[in-house]
């Protein structure tokens, strides 16, 4: 089904119980997909963005999209969550295995990507050639059980694989077990395009098990890795840092200053 209309329904455009729903609408129009309600994306469905913007979770900070099948972005953006202020994040599910293929566009997330916090399983297939995620991580000060999960987290039986695109990743408040970003997944593969840390006056926790391709630590920011890291490269801004804390830091490339 691919989708090219508008609505000002309060609630929800959208259910989604299987197949593939596709966003492939002018660049410069948008389309709510939900309001005041979460959206669930079950184990047989997906959600594809191909052009326009697509908007889930605008003004209820309690809604989630919810997500147990996949979501596709090859152009356009998804927007989980439009006023920033809002905590609106996307949630795998406990059980399968959830994927995110990302070859172009954007996603924008207020909260964060990770399981449900009333679960310490759940798994998520990460696959980005290209585009641009932003997880901005917004109001877990305030939210201790988003806290205690990261900001952008794939574990478990989960896999990430990584040959382009950007990844920035704002706003600290992680716990110390899960930190900020965690990547931890059964399978890692990052093989090119940037992590980024931008978290203007405050710091970012980093734990991860594989080697991760380029990481760039933004101007005012704090990258604190919580184990040893290997990278191809490290770019540290101006004002910003990296504390290993006492941790091994290893280069295959390059660090830049």
């Amino acid at each position: 089904l691919t989708h090219n209309i508008s609505s000002s329904d309060e609630n929800s455009l959208l259910t989604m119980t299987r197949g593939t729903f596709e966003v492939a609408i002018s660049d410069v129009k948008s389309v709510d997909l939900t309001k005041n309600v979460d959206l669930t994306i079950p184990g047989s469905a997906c959600l594809s963005i191909v052009s326009g913007t697509a908007n889930v979770s605008n003004f209820d900070r309690e809604k989630q999209l919810k997500l147990s099948g996949h979501i596709s972005i090859s152009g356009g953006t998804l927007k989980v969550g439009r006023n920033e202020s809002n905590h609106n994040s996307i949630l795998y599910a406990a059980d399968g295995l959830p994927s995110i293929t990302i070859t172009g566009g954007r996603l924008v997330v207020n909260g964060q990507i990770s399981r449900e916090t009333n679960q310490t399983t759940g798994s998520l297939v990460w696959n980005q050639t290209g585009g641009d995620v932003e997880v901005r991580g917004k109001d877990r000060n305030n939210s201790p059980e988003f806290a205690a999960r990261g900001a952008f987290e794939i574990l478990n039986e989960g896999e990430f694989h990584m040959s382009g695109g950007t990844i920035t990743v704002k706003n600290g408040f992680g716990g110390d077990t899960y930190g900020d970003i965690y990547l931890c997944p059964k399978v890692g593969d990052c093989s090119g395009g940037t992590i980024i840390a931008d978290c203007p006056n405050a710091s970012l926790k980093l734990k991860t098990n594989i080697y991760l391709h380029d990481v760039e630590v933004k101007n005012l920011s704090a990258l604190v890795a919580y184990n040893d890291v290997n990278f191809n490269k490290l770019t540290i801004n101006n004002t910003g840092v990296y504390s290993a804390q006492g941790n091994q830091l290893t280069f295959r490339e390059a660090f830049v200053n």
